[in-house]
């Protein structure tokens, strides 16, 4: 595996890596993803394979600009494309996807075998630099075993991937840490499938709705939407702010805790920010912090449910599932 810099001449390797149906760890401002051109099914296949992702999840194509939208979707009814133009014009590049109805030549193994395509324009220079060299979409899920904790940075993607993979591209830790909300612009009224570092309050300001409606896994095929996902490998448990000051909670086993004030009880104890945007770019750092520790458990203080809080309160819920 190649170690590549985020250098103009490094950039071009990992170019020619993809062109030849290689796959590549990308950095973007959410996770890192494991890219691969999204039109070449033998570098989607090594994704799957790569991850061990389940063949019938659909992917997310990244692409550069707006007018590659139409390369990938069919055509929109007036309606429809004018929401869609809103939304980009408000938070591409950035961390949104859409879904929309699928060009007829997507492959299956893009779009989970639904006649949908979900897009994203990533809003970070070296991602946007390389699909530009690229001149069309990428694939690129998050650079980890699937279920897992995802990358933030280039480390844990070389901890999960190792020489599974041709090359990582460092770019340093992801300014965001949490992966895009998924839009679905296929249904009447829109639906959030997926929460993420853009609110429902930000989207229905754009739109003119009410807040949108999170789907439940059980409904459809989305990334990131199983019951237990992104979780380290020991148990997590979510505990109360009650629970973590209170004197009638007694831990049954020696445990790292995330919280932003210290428990009472002895612990291998994590400070977390007190602000959403910072947690969220620390949380899957310190989840694997606490998974390298020798404590058995994992606790971590329940996050409040409004705005950004909502989408780190849905990881860590399906992490301690």
């Amino acid at each position: 595996m190649l170690h590549l810099s985020t250098s103009k001449n490094d950039l071009a390797t990992a170019a020619r890596i993809l062109k030849q149906g290689g796959i590549v760890g990308l950095p973007t401002e959410t996770v890192y993803g494991l890219a691969g051109l999204a039109s070449q099914e033998v570098a989607l296949q090594k994704i799957f394979k790569v991850k061990a992702r389940p063949s019938n999840h659909p992917l997310i194509v990244h692409i550069s600009n707006r007018i590659e939208v139409s390369q990938w979707s069919a055509a929109l009814p007036v309606a429809v494309d004018s929401l869609v133009q809103r939304l980009i014009d408000a938070f591409w590049p950035g961390p949104l996807s859409l879904i929309l109805p699928a060009a007829p030549h997507v492959s299956p193994w893009v779009t989970g075998g639904q006649p949908k395509v979900a897009l994203r324009m990533p809003a970070h220079p070296v991602a946007l630099d390389l699909l530009g060299m690229l001149g069309g979409g990428v694939c690129a899920p998050s650079a980890n075993r699937f279920g897992g904790i995802s990358p933030t940075s280039a480390q844990h993607v070389i901890d999960d991937l190792g020489t599974q993979i041709d090359a990582i591209i460092d770019a340093g830790p992801c300014i965001c840490g949490m992966e895009s909300t998924i839009l679905d612009l296929t249904v009447h009224p829109v639906v959030i499938l997926r929460p993420g570092m853009i609110s429902s309050e930000q989207l229905s300001e754009v739109l003119g709705f009410a807040p949108l409606t999170l789907r439940q896994a059980r409904d459809t095929q989305s990334p990131g939407l199983l019951d237990k996902h992104y979780a380290p490998a020991k148990p997590l448990q979510l505990l109360t702010s009650e629970q973590m000051t209170g004197v009638n909670f007694t831990p049954a086993q020696p445990s790292v805790v995330l919280s932003a004030q210290p428990p009472r009880w002895p612990c291998h104890w994590l400070e977390m920010p007190t602000t959403a945007e910072r947690y969220a770019q620390a949380l899957y750092d310190c989840l694997r912090i606490a998974d390298q520790w020798p404590e058995p458990l994992i606790y971590v203080e329940t996050p409040p449910q409004h705005g950004l809080w909502l989408t780190i309160y849905d990881r860590l819920l399906r992490a301690s599932h």
